[in-house]
């Protein structure tokens, strides 16, 4: 049985409720991917919840109702699912994020024939955002364009549902990029200094 990510107990929250709140903190999700078919694939962990579909539904229906998760229609014109601003505390209390290790990133194609691509790479902390960029480029999973730039943001949005002082942003293109599964990331992560996933978080504060 896989060890679940350290908790504190200061919140009513059950482990599986906080499981999904694990699954949120970051992004919008439809309900769908919170079912237990489907979490440990698209969360890239090896473990999952207890909770049957219906019971998703109901937790999902109570934290909405108790203020707990915000929801606003999607793409494929159904909903999906964040924390609260009070949701994000609750998480906070039990997860204790070391948000000025956290970082944020993503992709996507810069031409229709999806040869060229833009990376963002986010992070409170300039150094952390070169930090985990340079650890990209030294997987050998992506080949840069040209130098990246960098731009520093006040009062940004970082996830959906908290706001950060000063977020730093790196920016390159890329002729090719692979994903690097999570399998591959922890086993180098005793190097590292930062986190955008919970169990990178705990490999980094026990680091601390």
């Amino acid at each position: 049985m896989h060890r679940l990510p350290t908790r504190t107990n200061k919140t009513i929250l059950t482990n599986d409720e906080l499981l999904i709140f694990d699954f949120l903190f970051d992004k919008f999700a439809a309900i769908r991917h919170l079912f237990r078919r489907s979490f440990s694939w698209c969360h890239n962990v090896p473990y999952t919840h207890n909770l049957t579909d219906e019971g998703v539904k109901a937790s999902v229906a109570r934290l909405i109702n108790n203020g707990l998760l915000q929801s606003r229609v999607g793409s494929r014109n159904e909903s999906v699912y964040t924390l609260s601003e009070e949701g994000g505390h609750f998480w906070e209390l039990e997860r204790q994020p070391l948000w000025d290790k956290y970082c944020t990133d993503i992709t996507w194609p810069t031409d229709d024939s999806w040869d060229y691509w833009m990376l963002s790479v986010k992070a409170v902390s300039h150094d952390v955002c070169r930090a985990y960029f340079e650890y990209i480029v030294a997987t050998g999973r992506c080949q840069i364009a040209t130098s990246p730039s960098f731009s520093m943001n006040h009062n940004l949005q970082l996830i959906p549902w908290k706001s950060f002082p000063v977020v730093y942003e790196l920016r390159v293109p890329l002729e090719s990029i692979e994903p690097i599964p999570f399998s591959e990331r922890s086993k180098n992560l005793q190097l590292q200094n930062w986190w955008n996933h919970v169990s990178e978080l705990e490999i980094v504060r026990s680091q601390e």
